[in-house]
């Protein structure tokens, strides 16, 4: 499969797409959470930018499937008291017209494109300033989004967070980007908001947006400076045997790092609730854990290296959906 991504993508222009703002967004990627409109007083609001939204389990309540989308979407719901948004776009809660003048917290499907580091997820908060009667806005990128989810970590658990969105991370995204094209773009561009059926069916159009987006992914989290063997290897028109040895070494040592990181979560949390043994509430690492555990269950039956590692760590997917389900 990695030798037909490395055809694709070499074969493939990289596109770069216009990119939209909050403001620009449509109605019909823009969800409110649930039951929560924000009173004229209220001090704060925020919208969450992601790449996919889909439903949760059999409820109407909607997840994105991507953990660094879906942890700072549990974090913020933890923190405003929040739950989980449900399939009601605003177009047809009343038109955003009838929302105008209300304001509301809400997560938004976006293009990666629409942030400047070009990457997701994106958290734009609105504070409500009494004093001068103005809304300040303040932009999170995804790395400072997860500076501050570590930010109240002891150094301990710090480390783990930073690993975990190292090591886990660099096992999913390189599975995502083998996924066939299709499936890369339903999650991951706008192709099913932008283009009608018959254009998403279209091979090369979506052979084109897909090498563009394998392209942004790349380089997402820092993935090319931490792999540049994988990156050289996949953006080369020709590779000499002895680059080849290095991307399966690379793409080798990725998976060991993560099956082994997920053992040692499995054999902890096998004994005990939650992260921190002392603790009677989920902290920042479980829904850390939750979320790569949940997004890597839903693409399992595609990815046999997702099915291989819940398969040996099989009580983390109830671990993953109470941590969730929380939230509903």
């Amino acid at each position: 499969m990695l030798t037909a991504l490395k055809d694709f993508y070499n074969a493939s222009p990289v596109i770069v797409h216009q990119g939209e703002t909050l403001s620009e967004v449509y109605p019909e990627r823009q969800f409110k959470l649930a039951d929560q409109f924000v009173s004229e007083k209220a001090s704060a609001t925020f919208s969450l930018g992601v790449y996919n939204v889909h439903p949760y389990k059999d409820s109407d309540s909607l997840i994105t499937v991507d953990p660094l989308s879906l942890l700072a979407l549990l974090s913020v719901l933890k923190r405003e008291k929040g739950k989980l948004p449900r399939f009601l776009p605003m177009e047809s809660s009343g038109s955003v017209s009838n929302a105008a003048n209300k304001r509301f917290s809400s997560i938004v499907v976006l293009s990666a494109n629409a942030s400047t580091d070009n990457q997701l997820p994106l958290l734009v908060e609105d504070t409500r300033d009494t004093i001068n009667k103005k809304i300040l806005r303040k932009v999170y990128h995804t790395a400072l989004i997860n500076s501050l989810n570590s930010s109240h970590l002891n150094d301990a658990d710090k480390l783990l967070h930073d690993y975990l969105n190292k090591s886990l991370f660099d096992l999913y995204n390189l599975s995502i980007i083998s996924l066939d094209d299709k499936t890369l773009l339903n999650y991951y561009s706008l192709l099913r908001y932008n283009f009608v059926d018959k254009l998403q069916s279209f091979k090369p159009l979506v052979t084109i947006l897909a090498a563009g987006v394998r392209a942004l992914l790349l380089k997402r989290n820092n993935f090319h400076l931490r792999n540049p063997n994988i990156v050289t290897y996949l953006s080369a028109t020709w590779s000499s045997s002895a680059a080849e040895l290095a991307f399966h070494s690379e793409c080798a040592k990725i998976k060991l790092n993560a099956k082994e990181v997920l053992k040692l979560i499995g054999e902890t949390l096998d004994s005990q609730d939650y992260w921190l043994e002392s603790s009677q509430t989920p902290s920042i690492i479980d829904y850390q854990i939750a979320s790569y555990i949940y997004c890597m269950h839903h693409f399992a039956d595609k990815v046999p290296d997702f099915k291989s590692v819940l398969n040996a760590n099989a009580h983390l997917i109830p671990y993953s959906e109470k941590i969730i389900s929380a939230f509903l």
